[in-house]
C-alpha cells in the first residue's frame, strides 16, 4: 500500500474519535483514559493521546497508533486496518488493483451480501400482502421494515442467484458468502426460500450474514448463515450497528437472544439492546459490549435452555469486570412477546426491576435443586453459589449478599463469612469454596441435639416443649422431627436407633458429624437445655422475621396495600413471640 497513503489518513483522522467508536474514554489531563480492551483490569491503565496520536497500556505494554489499534481490536492485516480507518474518515481508496488479492475478494463478498440483501428487500414488496401483514402483527411496521432493512426470499427458483449472476458475480463467490446450497450433483440453489430475512451487520453498518425465519410451515424454524470470511458468530452482534451509541449513552446494554427480541424493544423506544445471534455467548462479544458499557442487564428466554445460557454468559461477563443483572420476564414470555403482549412500558418496568446475578443464581439454584432445603441441598447450593459472591468487590456488598444467602437457605450467614475470609486470607482471588453438612449448622442445633441425645434430663425438659414450627426449614430438621417422633411415640432415644430412622444418607452423616464431633462442653444440666431450646426458638423466630420482612419489601414495591397489612400482622406476632423469649 502507498506510503504516501498511508500519511494521510493517518495525520486526517483524530485516534481519539476513532477509539471512542470502541471504548470508553474520559478525559485524563491532556489525554484520555479507559480500561484496556486488551487484558482485564478494573482501574484504567489505557491511555490515548491525541497530540502524540498514539496509545498505550501501562498494564499489559501495547501501544501503537490508530491503524495498530485496529489491526488488534479488529483482527485485521495491516492493509485492511489502513482501510478501515480511511473509511471511517471519507478518504477515497486507492483504486483496486491497489489493494491486495485477499482485501479485493472481501470486498467482493460485502458487495455479494450487500446486493443480496437489497434484492430481498424489493421481493418483499413486491410479494403478496401476507407477509408484511404477518411482520405488523408482530409489531414491524413499515418504518422498522426500512431501519432493519428486512426483506423476503422467494419460495420457489433460483431467484437470488439469477441476479446475482446478472451483476456479474460468479457462483463460487455467492457461495462463499453462504447463499448458496449444493444439491449434490454440482448444480446450486438458494438457499433462503420462503423466509423472512433479517441481515445481520457488523458494527460498521456493513452487511455481514442473513437470517431467515420460515414464513408459514417449514423446517428449521430459523436458517442463519453460515461462518464465512467476513462472517464469524462468536465475534459479532445482531443490532450493534444500530445500538451501540445508545449503549454508551445509557451505560448499560441489555442482552437478548433472537433477533426479533432486539427489534421490538429497539422499534418501541429501547434502544440499548443487542443480541447475541442464537449461540452461546463468546467471550469476543463480551468484549464487544465492553467497548461501549461495562453494565449489563441479561435478558435470555426464561426457559430452562435460557437459564443456562444465562449462567454461562455471567461467568463470561464477570471475567471481564462487569456488574451483571438478570431480569426474568413473567409468564415464560421472550422480550418480542411481552412487548406485544404488555407493552414497552411494562416491559421497561421489567427491566428497572431487574436483579443482581447473585440473586437470579441463588433463585435459580433453590429452583433446580432437588431438595434445596435438605442438609445436602443447602450445602450444594452454598457451594454452587459462593465462588461468585468472593468475587464481589466491594465488602459491604459481600455482606450483604451472605446476609440474603443465609435469610433465604435459613442458615448462620457468620459460617458461611468465615469461609469466604478464610478464601481471602489462605488464597487471595481463589474462590474454591468447600462448605460442608456440620457448617451449615449453628452452635445451637448441635448442643441442643447432643443434649437430648446423651441426657435423660434433657429430653425430659426440652422435648415436651419442643414444637414443629420451632426448627423448620432449619438444616437440622430431619433429625428434630424424627427427635420429637420418637418422644411422643414413647421409642428408645438414643444414637443408634436415631441413625437407622433417618432416611437420607447425608442426614446419617450429618447425625454423625454433630454428636460424633469432639466439644469441650460443659456436662448436661436442666439449665442448659431450657437455654438451647429458648435459642432455637429465637433462631427460627429470627429467620422467619428477616424472611417476611422481605416479602413485605417486594410488596411494597408492587403496591400491595392488602398483602402488606397481612404481612405486617405476621411480623408483629413473631415480634411478641420473640419478646416473651427475652
Amino acid at each position: 500500500m502507498d506510503q504516501y497513503f498511508i500519511e494521510e489518513v493517518r495525520n486526517s483522522v483524530g485516534i481519539v474519535h476513532v477509539l471512542s467508536e470502541y471504548l470508553t474514554l474520559k478525559k485524563a489531563g491532556k489525554d484520555h483514559s479507559a480500561l484496556c480492551p486488551f487484558h482485564r483490569e478494573k482501574t484504567p491503565s489505557f491511555y490515548v493521546s491525541e497530540s502524540k496520536k498514539i496509545f498505550k497500556c501501562f498494564g499489559c505494554g501495547v501501544s501503537g497508533d490508530v491503524f495498530k489499534f485496529v489491526e488488534m481490536i479488529e483482527g485485521l492485516s495491516f492493509p485492511e486496518a489502513v482501510k478501515a480507518v480511511a473509511q471511517k474518515a471519507g478518504i477515497p481508496l486507492p483504486q483496486r488493483s491497489q489493494l491486495p488479492a485477499q482485501a479485493h475478494e472481501k470486498d467482493r463478498l460485502f458487495s455479494i451480501m450487500e446486493r443480496a440483501t437489497q434484492f430481498y428487500q424489493r421481493c418483499l414488496y413486491e410479494t403478496s400482502d401476507s407477509v408484511l401483514e404477518y411482520l405488523r402483527q408482530r409489531g414491524v411496521d413499515r418504518e422498522g421494515i426500512v431501519q432493519f432493512r428486512i426483506g423476503y426470499a422467494p419460495r420457489t427458483g433460483n431467484a437470488l442467484l439469477k441476479f446475482l449472476k446478472e451483476q456479474n458475480f460468479r457462483e463460487l463467490e455467492i457461495d462463499l458468502c453462504g447463499l448458496l446450497k449444493n444439491t449434490g450433483s454440482g448444480l446450486f440453489h438458494d438457499k433462503f426460500r420462503g423466509r423472512v430475512i433479517v441481515p445481520i451487520l457488523d458494527f460498521t453498518g456493513r452487511v455481514i450474514a442473513l437470517g431467515g425465519r420460515v414464513f408459514g410451515d417449514g423446517i428449521p424454524k430459523y436458517l442463519n448463515s453460515p461462518e464465512t470470511s467476513i462472517y464469524k458468530k462468536g465475534s459479532n452482534l445482531f443490532g450493534l450497528h444500530l445500538t451501540k451509541e445508545p449503549i454508551r449513552q445509557k451505560d448499560f446494554a441489555i442482552l437478548v437472544e433472537g433477533y426479533f427480541d432486539l427489534i421490538l424493544p429497539y422499534l418501541n423506544g429501547v434502544r440499548n439492546v443487542v443480541a447475541s445471534l442464537g449461540t452461546s455467548l463468546t467471550m469476543n462479544q463480551v468484549k464487544l459490549i465492553g467497548r461501549y458499557t461495562r453494565n449489563i442487564v441479561v435478558n435470555y428466554d426464561p426457559d430452562s435452555a435460557g437459564v443456562l445460557a444465562t449462567r454461562r454468559s455471567i461467568d463470561l461477563f464477570l471475567q471481564e469486570g462487569f456488574r451483571v443483572n438478570v431480569v426474568s420476564l413473567p409468564q415464560g414470555l421472550d422480550p418480542d412477546a411481552f412487548i406485544r403482549k404488555e407493552g414497552v412500558d411494562a416491559y421497561t418496568s421489567q427491566l428497572k426491576n431487574s436483579v443482581p446475578y447473585i440473586d437470579f443464581l441463588l433463585e435459580s439454584a433453590v429452583r433446580t435443586e432437588k431438595g434445596a432445603l435438605s442438609p445436602k441441598g443447602k450445602v450444594d447450593i452454598l457451594n454452587r453459589l459462593l465462588p461468585y459472591v468472593a468475587l464481589l468487590p466491594n465488602r459491604i456488598e459481600r455482606s450483604e449478599t451472605v446476609s440474603k444467602l443465609g435469610e433465604k437457605l435459613r442458615l448462620d450467614s457468620s459460617v458461611i463469612l468465615a469461609e469466604l475470609r478464610k478464601v481471602a486470607t489462605e488464597r487471595k482471588g481463589d474462590a474454591r469454596i468447600r462448605i460442608q453438612l456440620q457448617q451449615v449448622v449453628t452452635k445451637t442445633e448441635q448442643r441442643l441435639i447432643k443434649l437430648v441425645l446423651e441426657s435423660r434430663e434433657a429430653r425430659g425438659e426440652v422435648l415436651p416443649l419442643l414444637q414443629a414450627d420451632d426448627f423448620k426449614g432449619l438444616t437440622t430438621e430431619p433429625i428434630f422431627r424424627l427427635l420429637l417422633d420418637f418422644y411422643q411415640r414413647s421409642r428408645d432415644i438414643t444414637f443408634l436407633s436415631l441413625q437407622d430412622a433417618l432416611q437420607q444418607e447425608e442426614e446419617k452423616q450429618l447425625l454423625s458429624e454433630l454428636v460424633l464431633t469432639s466439644s469441650e462442653d460443659p456436662e448436661p444440666n436442666r439449665a442448659d437445655a431450657l437455654n438451647c431450646l429458648k435459642a432455637l426458638k429465637k433462631l427460627n423466630l429470627e429467620n422467619a422475621k428477616r424472611e417476611l420482612q422481605s416479602r413485605i419489601a417486594k410488596a411494597e414495591k408492587d403496591r400491595c396495600l392488602e398483602e402488606i397489612d397481612r404481612l405486617y400482622k405476621q411480623k408483629l406476632e413473631i415480634s411478641r413471640q420473640l419478646q416473651l423469649l427475652t
